[in-house]
Protein backbone atom coordinates (compact mmCIF):
# COMPACT_ATOMS: atom_id res chain seq x y z
CA UNK A 1 0.00 0.00 0.00
CA UNK A 2 2.73 2.49 0.89
CA UNK A 3 6.34 2.90 -0.06
CA UNK A 4 8.94 0.98 1.90
CA UNK A 5 12.33 -0.69 1.95
CA UNK A 6 13.69 -4.00 3.24
CA UNK A 7 17.00 -5.56 4.12
CA UNK A 8 18.20 -9.02 5.06
CA UNK A 9 21.31 -10.79 6.26
CA UNK A 10 22.16 -14.40 6.82
CA UNK A 11 24.82 -16.60 8.21
CA UNK A 12 25.22 -20.05 9.75
CA UNK A 13 21.68 -21.12 8.78
CA UNK A 14 20.24 -18.06 10.61
CA UNK A 15 18.54 -15.44 8.49
CA UNK A 16 17.47 -11.97 9.63
CA UNK A 17 15.18 -9.62 7.67
CA UNK A 18 13.70 -6.13 8.30
CA UNK A 19 11.02 -4.28 6.31
CA UNK A 20 9.79 -0.74 6.85
CA UNK A 21 6.55 0.60 5.32
CA UNK A 22 5.44 4.22 5.04
CA UNK A 23 2.00 5.73 4.42
CA UNK A 24 0.77 5.64 0.89
CA UNK A 25 1.80 8.85 -0.81
CA UNK A 26 -1.74 9.84 -2.02
CA UNK A 27 -2.75 9.90 1.65
CA UNK A 28 -0.31 12.66 2.53
CA UNK A 29 -2.46 15.55 1.42
CA UNK A 30 -5.51 14.32 3.21
CA UNK A 31 -3.55 13.64 6.37
CA UNK A 32 -1.96 17.06 6.22
CA UNK A 33 -5.36 18.72 5.89
CA UNK A 34 -6.87 16.59 8.67
CA UNK A 35 -4.04 17.34 11.04
CA UNK A 36 -4.16 21.06 10.24
CA UNK A 37 -7.93 21.11 10.89
CA UNK A 38 -7.39 19.24 14.15
CA UNK A 39 -4.76 21.77 15.16
CA UNK A 40 -7.12 24.65 14.31
CA UNK A 41 -10.00 23.04 16.25
CA UNK A 42 -7.73 22.50 19.23
CA UNK A 43 -6.49 26.08 19.23
CA UNK A 44 -10.03 27.44 18.77
CA UNK A 45 -11.33 25.39 21.69
CA UNK A 46 -8.45 26.44 23.92
CA UNK A 47 -9.15 30.09 23.15
CA UNK A 48 -12.93 29.82 23.63
CA UNK A 49 -13.39 27.64 26.69
CA UNK A 50 -16.72 27.30 28.50
CA UNK A 51 -16.93 29.80 31.36
CA UNK A 52 -20.22 28.74 32.99
CA UNK A 53 -20.95 26.30 35.81
CA UNK A 54 -20.48 22.58 35.43
CA UNK A 55 -22.41 21.59 38.57
CA UNK A 56 -25.26 23.26 40.42
CA UNK A 57 -24.72 24.10 44.09
CA UNK A 58 -27.28 24.36 46.91
CA UNK A 59 -29.90 27.09 46.89
CA UNK A 60 -31.04 29.49 49.60
CA UNK A 61 -34.46 27.82 49.52
CA UNK A 62 -32.86 24.51 50.43
CA UNK A 63 -30.98 26.06 53.33
CA UNK A 64 -34.17 27.83 54.39
CA UNK A 65 -36.14 24.58 54.31
CA UNK A 66 -33.62 22.81 56.52
CA UNK A 67 -33.49 25.81 58.84
CA UNK A 68 -37.28 25.71 59.16
CA UNK A 69 -37.11 21.98 59.79
CA UNK A 70 -34.48 22.54 62.48
CA UNK A 71 -36.66 25.16 64.22
CA UNK A 72 -39.67 22.86 63.98
CA UNK A 73 -37.60 20.04 65.47
CA UNK A 74 -36.63 22.26 68.40
CA UNK A 75 -40.26 23.22 68.98
CA UNK A 76 -41.31 19.58 68.94
CA UNK A 77 -38.55 18.69 71.39
CA UNK A 78 -39.52 21.56 73.72
CA UNK A 79 -43.17 20.50 73.53
CA UNK A 80 -42.16 16.93 74.33
CA UNK A 81 -40.09 18.10 77.28
CA UNK A 82 -43.02 20.13 78.62
CA UNK A 83 -45.32 17.16 78.18
CA UNK A 84 -42.97 14.99 80.17
CA UNK A 85 -42.71 17.55 82.98
CA UNK A 86 -46.49 18.05 83.19
CA UNK A 87 -47.09 14.34 82.91
CA UNK A 88 -44.75 13.62 85.82
CA UNK A 89 -46.58 16.20 87.96
CA UNK A 90 -49.91 14.59 87.09
CA UNK A 91 -48.53 11.17 87.89
CA UNK A 92 -47.31 12.36 91.30
CA UNK A 93 -50.59 14.08 92.14
CA UNK A 94 -52.58 11.14 90.83
CA UNK A 95 -50.57 8.72 92.94
CA UNK A 96 -51.20 10.88 96.03
CA UNK A 97 -54.94 10.96 95.33
CA UNK A 98 -55.02 7.22 94.74
CA UNK A 99 -53.17 6.53 97.97
CA UNK A 100 -55.43 8.90 99.95
CA UNK A 101 -58.53 7.32 98.41
CA UNK A 102 -57.33 3.81 99.13
CA UNK A 103 -56.41 4.65 102.73
CA UNK A 104 -59.67 6.49 103.41
CA UNK A 105 -61.74 3.76 101.80
CA UNK A 106 -59.98 1.10 103.82
CA UNK A 107 -60.56 2.96 107.09
CA UNK A 108 -64.19 3.68 106.22
CA UNK A 109 -64.95 0.07 105.36
CA UNK A 110 -63.25 -1.05 108.55
CA UNK A 111 -65.55 1.26 110.55
CA UNK A 112 -68.73 0.24 108.72
CA UNK A 113 -70.04 -1.96 111.57
CA UNK A 114 -73.25 -2.00 113.61
CA UNK A 115 -71.38 -1.27 116.83
CA UNK A 116 -69.79 1.85 115.33
CA UNK A 117 -73.12 3.04 113.98
CA UNK A 118 -74.76 2.49 117.41
CA UNK A 119 -71.94 4.36 119.10
CA UNK A 120 -72.27 7.20 116.60
CA UNK A 121 -76.07 7.25 117.10
CA UNK A 122 -75.68 7.43 120.86
CA UNK A 123 -73.18 10.24 120.54
CA UNK A 124 -75.55 12.07 118.24
CA UNK A 125 -78.53 11.58 120.60
CA UNK A 126 -76.46 12.66 123.61
CA UNK A 127 -76.30 16.11 122.15
CA UNK A 128 -80.02 16.60 122.66
CA UNK A 129 -82.31 16.70 125.80
CA UNK A 130 -85.54 14.86 124.91
CA UNK A 131 -87.17 15.74 128.25
CA UNK A 132 -86.62 19.42 127.69
CA UNK A 133 -87.92 19.03 124.17
CA UNK A 134 -91.01 17.25 125.46
CA UNK A 135 -91.66 19.92 128.11
CA UNK A 136 -91.28 22.60 125.52
CA UNK A 137 -93.68 20.74 123.25
CA UNK A 138 -96.18 20.21 126.14
CA UNK A 139 -95.95 23.75 127.45
CA UNK A 140 -99.26 24.77 125.89
CA UNK A 141 -101.00 21.64 127.14
CA UNK A 142 -99.62 22.18 130.62
CA UNK A 143 -100.88 25.74 130.65
CA UNK A 144 -104.28 24.53 129.52
CA UNK A 145 -104.25 21.90 132.29
CA UNK A 146 -103.43 24.49 134.90
CA UNK A 147 -105.72 27.23 133.64
CA UNK A 148 -108.68 25.28 132.36
CA UNK A 149 -108.87 21.54 133.01
CA UNK A 150 -108.22 21.51 136.79
CA UNK A 151 -110.39 24.59 137.54
CA UNK A 152 -113.23 23.03 135.53
CA UNK A 153 -112.98 19.85 137.60
CA UNK A 154 -113.51 21.81 140.78
CA UNK A 155 -116.27 23.97 139.32
CA UNK A 156 -118.14 20.91 138.19
CA UNK A 157 -117.76 19.35 141.67
CA UNK A 158 -119.00 22.54 143.33
CA UNK A 159 -122.02 22.67 141.08
CA UNK A 160 -122.84 19.12 142.08
CA UNK A 161 -122.64 20.02 145.77
CA UNK A 162 -119.27 18.33 146.30
CA UNK A 163 -117.14 21.24 147.35
CA UNK A 164 -113.88 19.98 148.85
CA UNK A 165 -114.86 16.53 147.72
CA UNK A 166 -112.16 13.90 147.35
CA UNK A 167 -113.49 13.12 143.90
CA UNK A 168 -112.31 16.45 142.59
CA UNK A 169 -108.85 15.88 144.01
CA UNK A 170 -108.76 12.42 142.50
CA UNK A 171 -109.79 13.74 139.07
CA UNK A 172 -107.07 16.40 139.32
CA UNK A 173 -104.52 13.75 140.15
CA UNK A 174 -105.64 11.63 137.19
CA UNK A 175 -105.45 14.61 134.84
CA UNK A 176 -101.94 15.49 135.99
CA UNK A 177 -100.84 11.84 135.73
CA UNK A 178 -102.10 11.62 132.14
CA UNK A 179 -100.28 14.85 131.33
CA UNK A 180 -97.06 13.41 132.79
CA UNK A 181 -97.51 10.21 130.79
CA UNK A 182 -97.99 12.15 127.60
CA UNK A 183 -94.95 14.29 128.32
CA UNK A 184 -92.86 11.20 129.08
CA UNK A 185 -94.05 9.43 125.95
CA UNK A 186 -93.19 12.48 123.91
CA UNK A 187 -89.72 12.62 125.49
CA UNK A 188 -89.18 8.95 124.62
CA UNK A 189 -90.33 9.62 121.08
CA UNK A 190 -87.86 12.46 120.75
CA UNK A 191 -85.06 10.31 122.16
CA UNK A 192 -85.86 7.52 119.68
CA UNK A 193 -85.99 9.96 116.79
CA UNK A 194 -82.63 11.45 117.74
CA UNK A 195 -81.07 8.01 118.07
CA UNK A 196 -82.48 6.88 114.72
CA UNK A 197 -81.32 10.09 113.13
CA UNK A 198 -77.84 9.54 114.56
CA UNK A 199 -77.75 5.98 113.23
CA UNK A 200 -78.97 7.13 109.83
CA UNK A 201 -76.40 9.91 109.79
CA UNK A 202 -73.63 7.46 110.68
CA UNK A 203 -74.61 5.16 107.84
CA UNK A 204 -75.00 8.08 105.44
CA UNK A 205 -71.58 9.44 106.37
CA UNK A 206 -70.07 6.00 105.84
CA UNK A 207 -71.72 5.64 102.44
CA UNK A 208 -70.65 9.17 101.46
CA UNK A 209 -67.09 8.44 102.52
CA UNK A 210 -67.08 5.21 100.55
CA UNK A 211 -68.26 7.05 97.46
CA UNK A 212 -65.95 10.00 98.05
CA UNK A 213 -62.83 7.95 98.68
CA UNK A 214 -63.71 5.71 95.74
CA UNK A 215 -64.10 8.76 93.51
CA UNK A 216 -60.83 10.18 94.83
CA UNK A 217 -59.05 6.93 94.06
CA UNK A 218 -60.57 6.82 90.57
CA UNK A 219 -59.56 10.43 89.98
CA UNK A 220 -56.04 9.68 91.12
CA UNK A 221 -55.88 6.62 88.89
CA UNK A 222 -57.11 8.60 85.88
CA UNK A 223 -54.66 11.41 86.59
CA UNK A 224 -51.80 8.95 86.92
CA UNK A 225 -52.79 7.24 83.68
CA UNK A 226 -53.16 10.58 81.91
CA UNK A 227 -49.82 11.74 83.26
CA UNK A 228 -48.18 8.53 82.13
CA UNK A 229 -49.66 8.96 78.66
CA UNK A 230 -48.38 12.53 78.60
CA UNK A 231 -44.90 11.37 79.58
CA UNK A 232 -44.92 8.69 76.87
CA UNK A 233 -46.20 11.18 74.32
CA UNK A 234 -43.54 13.64 75.44
CA UNK A 235 -40.82 11.04 75.05
CA UNK A 236 -42.15 10.17 71.59
CA UNK A 237 -42.29 13.84 70.59
CA UNK A 238 -38.82 14.43 71.97
CA UNK A 239 -37.48 11.50 69.96
CA UNK A 240 -39.36 12.70 66.89
CA UNK A 241 -37.95 16.20 67.34
CA UNK A 242 -34.46 14.78 67.81
CA UNK A 243 -34.81 12.75 64.61
CA UNK A 244 -36.08 15.81 62.78
CA UNK A 245 -33.14 17.79 64.14
CA UNK A 246 -30.64 15.14 63.05
CA UNK A 247 -32.21 15.01 59.58
CA UNK A 248 -32.11 18.80 59.33
CA UNK A 249 -28.48 18.85 60.46
CA UNK A 250 -27.56 16.08 58.03
CA UNK A 251 -29.45 17.89 55.28
CA UNK A 252 -27.56 21.10 55.98
CA UNK A 253 -24.31 19.14 55.97
CA UNK A 254 -25.26 17.57 52.64
CA UNK A 255 -25.88 21.04 51.21
CA UNK A 256 -22.49 22.16 52.48
CA UNK A 257 -20.92 19.09 50.90
CA UNK A 258 -22.86 19.74 47.70
CA UNK A 259 -21.42 23.25 47.60
CA UNK A 260 -17.90 21.90 48.06
CA UNK A 261 -18.49 19.24 45.43
CA UNK A 262 -19.95 21.69 42.95
CA UNK A 263 -17.12 24.15 43.59
CA UNK A 264 -14.59 21.39 42.92
CA UNK A 265 -16.41 20.24 39.78
CA UNK A 266 -16.61 23.81 38.52
CA UNK A 267 -12.91 24.24 39.27
CA UNK A 268 -11.97 21.04 37.44
CA UNK A 269 -14.43 21.56 34.58
CA UNK A 270 -12.20 23.77 32.45
CA UNK A 271 -9.25 21.45 33.01
CA UNK A 272 -11.35 18.53 31.84
CA UNK A 273 -12.43 20.44 28.73
CA UNK A 274 -8.80 21.17 27.96
CA UNK A 275 -7.89 17.53 28.52
CA UNK A 276 -10.78 16.33 26.35
CA UNK A 277 -9.79 18.80 23.66
CA UNK A 278 -6.23 17.57 23.75
CA UNK A 279 -7.41 13.95 23.65
CA UNK A 280 -9.50 14.73 20.59
CA UNK A 281 -6.45 16.21 18.88
CA UNK A 282 -4.38 13.20 19.84
CA UNK A 283 -7.00 10.76 18.57
CA UNK A 284 -6.91 12.46 15.18
CA UNK A 285 -3.19 12.90 14.64
CA UNK A 286 -1.76 10.13 16.77
CA UNK A 287 -4.43 7.47 16.98
CA UNK A 288 -3.47 5.73 13.73
CA UNK A 289 -0.34 3.93 12.63
CA UNK A 290 0.55 4.88 9.08
CA UNK A 291 3.65 2.75 8.76
CA UNK A 292 5.72 0.22 10.57
CA UNK A 293 8.80 -1.97 10.65
CA UNK A 294 8.66 -5.77 10.45
CA UNK A 295 11.68 -7.78 11.55
CA UNK A 296 12.10 -11.53 11.52
CA UNK A 297 14.64 -14.27 12.10
CA UNK A 298 14.75 -17.86 10.98
CA UNK A 299 16.96 -20.77 11.86
CA UNK A 300 16.46 -23.85 9.78
CA UNK A 301 12.72 -24.46 9.63
CA UNK A 302 11.91 -22.24 12.63
CA UNK A 303 10.80 -18.66 12.01
CA UNK A 304 9.98 -15.74 14.31
CA UNK A 305 8.46 -12.45 13.18
CA UNK A 306 7.88 -9.24 15.15
CA UNK A 307 5.79 -6.25 14.08
CA UNK A 308 6.98 -2.95 15.54
CA UNK A 309 4.89 0.17 15.30
CA UNK A 310 7.01 3.31 15.06
CA UNK A 311 6.36 6.42 17.11
CA UNK A 312 4.20 9.15 15.66
CA UNK A 313 7.23 11.33 15.09
CA UNK A 314 8.86 8.49 13.17
CA UNK A 315 5.75 8.08 11.05
CA UNK A 316 5.53 11.80 10.40
CA UNK A 317 9.20 12.10 9.54
CA UNK A 318 9.37 9.06 7.27
CA UNK A 319 5.93 9.02 5.69
CA UNK A 320 5.03 12.64 5.18
CA UNK A 321 7.97 14.68 4.07
CA UNK A 322 5.52 17.20 2.68
CA UNK A 323 4.55 18.17 6.28
CA UNK A 324 7.85 19.91 6.87
CA UNK A 325 6.21 23.26 6.30
CA UNK A 326 3.53 22.44 8.90
CA UNK A 327 6.04 21.55 11.61
CA UNK A 328 8.62 24.09 10.66
CA UNK A 329 12.27 23.09 10.61
CA UNK A 330 12.26 21.55 14.06
CA UNK A 331 11.73 24.83 15.90
CA UNK A 332 8.92 25.76 18.19
CA UNK A 333 6.76 27.71 15.75
CA UNK A 334 4.94 24.83 14.03
CA UNK A 335 2.71 22.00 15.23
CA UNK A 336 5.73 20.17 16.64
CA UNK A 337 6.52 23.09 18.88
CA UNK A 338 2.91 23.45 20.03
CA UNK A 339 2.61 19.77 20.94
CA UNK A 340 5.90 19.77 22.80
CA UNK A 341 6.99 16.37 23.99
CA UNK A 342 3.57 14.78 23.55
CA UNK A 343 4.74 12.38 20.87
CA UNK A 344 7.97 11.24 22.52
Amino acid sequence: MGAGNSSSSSGSNMQYSSQTSNPWSPQSGYLTTAWQNAQDAYANQQNNQYKGQFASGPTSDQYGAYSTASNAAMNVMNSGSNQQSSGKDYMTQGANYSNAGATGLSDTLAGNTVDNHISNAQKFAAGFDPNAQAKAAMLGAKQDLSDSTIPNIYRQGSAAGGINSSNAALMQSNAEAKFGQQEGALANQYAAQEYNQGYTNSQGTTNSNIQGYGALGALGSNMYSGGNNAVNSGVSNTNTGATMGVNAANGTQSLNQLKNTSDLQNYLGNYKLSQDNLNNLWNIIGGKSWGGTTTGTSYGTQQQQTQQTPSTMSTIGSGLGALGSLFGSGGSGGLLGSLGGLFK
